[in-house]
């Protein structure tokens, strides 16, 4: 099954929910502030 993850809130959910991976398909164009904002929302 596929989920558009649009906040990095649902990166958290999905994860929780035993998603083994996702994938953010923007951080292709800004790339390190992307990922910086997603790492930040799951680890706290």
């Amino acid at each position: 099954m596929r989920q558009l993850i649009t906040a990095p809130s649902q990166v958290n959910e999905a994860l929780k929910l035993g998603a083994q991976f996702v994938v953010i398909g923007s951080a292709i164009t800004r790339p390190r502030n992307i990922t910086e904002t997603y790492i930040r929302e799951i680890t706290q």
